[in-house]
């Protein structure tokens, strides 16, 4: 692996997993499905929203149906630092659907039916199974080193298409299969620097003859470095997708009617695709800066020795594969009890090893479309790793359920995952992906065979301070940040 400075232009088409903002829910960094039920994964009376999570759970659905969830995310965020007062905020939709077959079930049943031991179970559907960060937009962001701002903007989703199956193997224990299929997409447009002078492996040539000692481009100038008290200034725009797989087991005990617990494992994602795409690269306010410093003899000696000169400029369009990035480990114990027929209380604990998922990310870049920039790498080809600090993460939820009639119910839950991203190492960037606490406020209500489900969710605002000893960039020391995040999600269900 290569360590150059150039090897870095890798880097921030990756700077999105830094930068991603994800969102605790639907679309966010706690792989929680928050659907019309609950932001638990019920081990019991599963539906086509919460088997995603533990399929064992559907092994007792009285019914089958089909279900979609829609919903919509309100995020706020500000940063203030030396040079951004940002406050940016904005509402976007998103969605999933599922379907669950139980057989020898209806509308009409009370319990569990005679026969129903020893009988399989059925669902499938579209679901998001992490996701965050906003495509760009309106993220007009100002750096010491770079003349103008930069419309900053990153994004990843890992998007499921999941086939589930349960098997009550008697009327008090069940198992579960999930089977996952992952299409993983990523944008980013955002800056890099490097701090490193070494690998910049381009030999400098005049009409052919190399200079007197054949020195490198190293050597030649301090091209792309940045020191402590620098910035970033080198742009990059990239989109990517691959494709994943990873299955989930699960098995919910039912030791009373009224009582069961679940727990389910998924481990980290199966690669069957590497992330492919494009990225554009802009070197421009680099080269300027660098060559700005030098005496005019030594500028003209320096576009000489370019294939180019310079006249076509500094941008460059590279292939691009990313390896190591998973959907991450995840274990789930949850419990439900009906102490009343009307009143369901449930809870869960999940672990979710984002170290593992995101940890040492694997780089390629080929095909550079840039003479100049080939030259001066020595290469149109650059292959480097990418360190993140992603933590793990425990989960806590409660839920809670009150039937005031027979099709008419109340819900209400919480939930609390300390964010996995590392705080002190956020670099001039504002993200809603601070808030770690979720509140959630709802009712229910049945026609027939239809029902409606709307829940509100609120991410309580919070409030981070980057006292900046370790931030990558002089912008980025000292800066406030705020997060604030807000769902409503719409469950629209058919009983048959």
């Amino acid at each position: 692996m290569s360590s150059s400075p150039w090897s870095l232009l890798s880097l921030a088409a990756l700077l999105w997993l830094s930068f991603a903002a994800p969102a605790s829910a639907t679309n966010g960094a706690i792989p929680t499905m928050v659907g019309a039920r609950s932001p638990v994964s019920l081990p019991m009376e599963g539906d086509a929203q919460s088997f995603f999570r533990m399929p064992s759970g559907m092994a007792w659905s009285l019914e089958s149906e089909i279900d979609l969830t829609l919903f919509a995310v309100y995020q706020s965020s500000t940063m203030r630092n030396s040079l951004n007062d940002f406050d940016n905020s904005g509402t976007s939709p998103g969605g999933s659907g599922g379907f669950l077959i139980a057989p020898l079930r209806g509308p009409q049943a009370e319990g569990l039916p005679e026969g129903a031991v020893g009988r399989f179970t059925y669902a499938g559907g579209l679901f998001v199974d992490v996701g965050g960060g906003a495509s760009s937009g309106g993220a007009d962001i100002r750096w010491q080193d770079f003349p103008q701002t930069i419309d900053m903007g990153t994004g990843l989703l890992f998007l499921s298409a999941t086939f589930s199956t349960s098997y009550a193997v008697t009327d008090w224990f069940s198992v579960g299969l999930g089977l996952n299929l992952l299409q993983v997409t990523a944008a980013s447009e955002t800056l890099f620097a490097s701090s490193s002078e070494d690998g910049l492996a381009g030999s400098p040539q005049i009409q052919g003859v190399p200079l007197p000692g054949n020195p490198t481009y190293s050597d030649l100038l301090n091209l792309f470095s940045t020191g402590e008290d620098s910035d970033p200034n080198t742009g990059v725009k990239a989109e990517l997708g691959g494709v994943q797989f990873a299955p989930t087991l699960s098995f919910s005990l039912r030791p009373l009617p009224n009582l069961a617990i679940g727990f389910s494992y998924r481990p980290r994602s199966f690669v069957l695709q590497d992330l492919e795409g494009t990225a554009d690269v802009d070197a421009t306010v680099t080269f300027n800066s660098a060559v700005s410093g030098l005496a005019p003899p030594i500028q003209s000696l320096f576009f000489a020795t370019l294939p180019d000169g310079g006249s076509r400029g500094y941008r460059s369009r590279y292939d691009i594969v990313v390896s190591e990035l998973y959907s991450p480990t995840q274990a789930r114990l949850s419990i439900a009890w009906r102490p009343i027929p009307r009143l369901l209380l449930a809870g869960e604990v999940a672990w979710i090893e984002w170290h593992r998922a995101i940890s040492t990310i694997e780089v390629v870049l080929t095909n550079g479309s840039n003479n100049d920039v080939n030259f001066v790498v020595g290469s149109d080809r650059v292959d480097t790793t990418l360190a993140q600090r992603w933590s793990n993460q425990w989960v806590f939820m409660l839920f809670a359920e009150f039937a005031l009639t027979d099709t008419f119910w109340l819900r209400t839950g919480w939930n609390y995952g300390r964010t996995p991203l590392n705080t002190e190492r956020w670099d001039n960037s504002p993200t809603s992906a601070f808030v770690e606490h979720h509140v959630y406020l709802g009712f229910g209500k049945r026609w027939g065979r239809f029902s409606l489900d709307v829940l509100g969710e609120l991410g309580i605002p919070r409030s981070v301070d980057n006292a900046g000893e370790r931030a990558a960039s002089a912008t980025g020391r000292n800066s406030d940040y705020t997060s604030l995040q807000a769902f409503l999600h719409l469950g629209l269900k058919w009983h048959f």
